[in-house]
């Protein structure tokens, strides 16, 4: 009976309790390192989007183009934006209501979409029925700023895990 002693008692709770608040602490610090990243994500992407709207989709020349239907500089542009942005897979501008802002971010699959506004180089006008289009790899933008332990998924899988702007990732 040397084992249920009172003493070997307190050492067991005693034991318990540490163990249970390193769990409790590990859980707590992998949520928050998930949450920061998810932060830092949305960051990064954001300012992309800033990058392409200022370099492309606020500039008078392309306004006026589009305007004006100008196809060969509107294929030169596209072709400029995939050079200058080699992550950028597709480009294309469309009929509609532009976004409300500067641009709108969602996803299509393991890519992310980004709808940007048309306007002049002074941000004064805007095409009322016309906007960008732009999906582009959402896993290089992520590479470029060096953050690390994400692979974007399809979706597809049941461990997949929500992202940012309705992507989804998969642990290694």
């Amino acid at each position: 009976m040397g084992f249920l002693r009172l003493a070997n008692w307190k050492f067991l709770i005693f034991l318990l309790t540490i163990i249970i608040s390193f769990i409790i602490g590990m859980n707590f610090f992998i949520y928050n390192e998930d949450e920061n990243l998810k932060k830092l994500a949305r960051i990064v992407i954001e300012n992309e989007a800033v990058n392409i709207s200022f370099a492309y989709f606020q500039w008078t020349e392309l306004y006026e183009a589009l305007k004006n239907n100008d196809s060969n500089f509107i294929n030169n542009v596209k072709k400029i934006i995939r050079k200058d942005y080699p992550y950028v897979n597709y480009v294309e501008f469309s009929s509609g209501y532009p976004p409300t802002g500067y641009f709108e971010i969602t996803s299509e699959g393991t890519l992310l979409l980004m709808r940007f506004k048309i306007l002049d180089s002074f941000g004064n006008s805007y095409l009322p029925d016309k906007f960008a289009v732009v999906k582009l790899d959402a896993s290089y933008i992520l590479e470029k700023y060096q953050i690390k332990g994400i692979k974007i998924s399809s979706g597809d899988r049941t461990l997949s895990k929500d992202f940012v702007y309705g992507l989804n990732t998969k642990d290694f």
